[in-house]
């Protein structure tokens, strides 16, 4: 049962989040992205089997701010000291607490609308994350892949010495277009045509593309192919776990919000893409192919970019999440890179020669670079440094 880590005048104490119920969650999440809701967090544990916890922040009048919370342990690739290097003073494998969600790269922090409200919230979640990383001996602490606007307002209450660190980012498609040629026409001539290309490959090669709501024989089709792309990336996966993967995160509550973009050749499934709409935001989740297959019709372009698009366009939404990763063919297909920040300490006391402004002067000159070379000229105003607390 997921368990959540109850802030009083008293302490810390644990109490299992059913009392709140999935209403009341979704009304503190209300304008939160998709990883941060119920149905998700619901599917989430469902499909990992790991109960997930949240430091709540609990009145009378009902929860008033949360954060996710989970441990990090030795080889997860949530680990402070594999994402930010040995500098950080934390060794790898230690005892460390995660917070703001992990799902799509995307954390949060649940906090009031109201602005006094609001402050009062986030001085408080501060308060008790640190007092969690007490309590637990962890030998060190990081609220990963944040908006900047959420954690520059958390920094303000945190220790002096908490790193504010730049981390992969998000690639979003803003979609701004009447109907999928307004798409093509508006990229680079160069760019165009390749898009072009790509689509006349995959009609010339005779592969039929369509877009499908789950059903077990597609998720059958289609596991295997995840589960291989999976373990060409270095990830242990096998076809029956990537099943109930998809299956999961397309069930129940998120059935009705779950879609797959199918390109099959002489009937069999060659490329897939696995995406989910919410509140106005395509989330492309997971995508599997044919190597050799996909890439010679350009199915993967066609299930994993073009598709989504034309069918965010068709249905009224206004963004493409992408998630991180394979960032030059998403630039290239119209994305923006969408910066992600970490709130991180290591245990006090710890000698650390970890230099937050050295770390993101060298990540921005990287990813302004790329999205320099790939990107479509829309860049992000959001890469400057947060500033220190005071």
């Amino acid at each position: 049962m997921t368990v959540i880590a109850e802030t009083r005048a008293c302490g810390v104490s644990l109490k299992p989040l059913s009392r709140f119920g999935s209403q009341r969650w979704n009304t503190l999440a209300r304008s939160q992205s998709l990883f941060s809701q119920w149905e998700w967090l619901e599917a989430y544990q469902q499909q990992s089997g790991r109960p997930q916890s949240a430091i709540i922040l609990d009145e009378a009048i009902g929860p008033e701010a949360a954060i996710l919370c989970a441990g990090s342990t030795a080889g997860d690739r949530y680990d402070l000291s594999r994402l930010f290097g040995p500098d950080l003073g934390v060794a790898d494998g230690e005892p460390q607490l995660i917070l703001g969600g992990t799902s799509g790269y995307r954390g949060g922090v649940l906090l009031p609308p109201t602005p006094s409200r609001r402050l009062a919230a986030a001085l408080a979640i501060g308060a008790a994350v640190e007092e969690v990383a007490r309590e637990q001996a962890v030998a060190g602490w990081g609220m990963l892949y944040l908006d900047r606007a959420t954690a520059a307002e958390l920094a303000v209450h945190l220790d002096h010495g908490v790193a504010r660190l730049l981390q992969a980012p998000g690639a979003v498609v803003d979609v701004e277009w009447e109907s999928f040629d307004e798409y093509v026409a508006t990229r680079p001539k160069s760019r165009r045509t390749n898009i072009v290309r790509d689509l006349r490959r995959t009609t010339e090669a005779g592969v039929a593309v369509t877009v499908e709501t789950p059903r077990p024989s597609l998720i059958a089709e289609a596991a295997p192919l995840l589960s291989a792309l999976q373990r060409r990336h270095g990830h242990p996966s096998t076809p029956d776990g990537a099943g109930r993967y998809l299956t999961s995160f397309s069930s129940g509550p998120l059935e009705r919000h779950a879609v797959f973009f199918v390109a099959r050749l002489r009937g069999q499934v060659i490329a897939f893409a696995f995406a989910i709409a919410f509140d106005g935001t395509l989330y492309v989740r997971s995508a599997g192919f044919d190597d050799a297959l996909a890439r010679q019709t350009a199915a993967y372009f066609t299930t994993c970019y073009y598709e989504p698009i034309r069918y965010a366009v068709a249905n009224g939404l206004h963004t493409i999440d992408l998630g991180p990763s394979a960032y030059e063919a998403k630039l290239l297909r119209g994305a923006r890179l969408a910066p992600r920040w970490a709130l991180v300490q290591a245990r006090p006391g710890r000698s650390s020669t970890f230099v937050d402004r050295e770390w993101n002067a060298l990540q921005r000159a990287y990813w302004l670079d790329l999205e320099q070379h790939y990107g479509s000229g829309r860049r992000s105003p959001d890469w400057s440094d947060i500033a220190p607390s005071c």
